[in-house]
């Protein structure tokens, strides 16, 4: 297994400890259509379709907020490994900030470079996904907000 693997295995075993299942795996989630309605799909969906349009959307987000903390608890993890692999050779560049120093470090050691670049890799993995929760919440609050306003049409009729 690789580091990542292992920090994967040990976050899921947590999770399941504290009752949370496991995230989907088959990464095709209904859902994904209420994020690309048009105009024409909006005004067929009846109220309750809004509704349990807005479940999804707020389990999707749910979800997607899980793996972007998995991943900040990666990046934490690989933040640790590195410090401790280069601490014992910090006090060799002490005419440094201490910024240079640990990158310096990082330079000269195989296993620091090795999970700075992990590191990296799963920094760009948050980044590319870190705006999809509150975007996708904020689809499921119009929805709920469509629901109501078709729930009020009805009932004026």
């Amino acid at each position: 297994l690789t580091e990542e693997q292992k920090i994967d295995l040990a976050l899921e075993k947590y999770e399941l400890s504290i009752g949370l299942t496991p995230i989907p795996s088959d990464k095709n989630f209904p859902c994904i259509k209420y994020l690309y309605l048009s105009q024409e799909e909006l005004a067929k969906m009846t109220s309750e379709q809004c509704s349990e349009a807005c479940v999804l959307l707020n389990s999707f987000s749910f979800q997607i907020t899980r793996i972007i903390n998995k991943e900040k608890t990666k990046i934490r993890w690989c933040n640790e490994r590195i410090l401790s692999s280069v601490a014992n050779n910090l006090g060799e560049y002490r005419y440094f900030s201490p910024e240079e120093r640990i990158a310096l470090c990082i330079k000269d050691n195989d296993y620091a470079k090795k999970i700075k670049k992990l590191a990296g890799l799963i920094q760009a993995r948050i980044d590319r996904i870190e705006y999809l929760p509150i975007r996708i919440e904020k689809v499921s609050e119009s929805l709920a907000n469509l629901s109501y306003a078709k729930r009020r049409n009805n009932e004026s009729r």
